[in-house]
């Protein structure tokens, strides 16, 4: 049974770095493209009303 346990907990843990690393891969995409995306894009010198308050991102545990 504690056997059982630990080979579980071991999935577990392969599944989360694997949710990780590709979450993280997903963010450096998101990242370059936006980089990208603001070299070709004029500067506007209005407010942003597409950036999020830093009141409304919620709390950190």
């Amino acid at each position: 049974m504690m056997i059982e346990r630990i080979e579980i907990c071991m999935k577990l843990v392969k599944m989360a770095i694997e949710f990780i690393l590709s979450f993280a891969e997903a963010v450096g995409v998101v990242c370059m493209e936006n980089e990208a995306t603001s070299r070709l894009r004029p500067v506007v010198r209005h407010r942003s009303y597409s950036a999020t308050h830093v009141g409304l991102l919620g709390f950190l545990p």
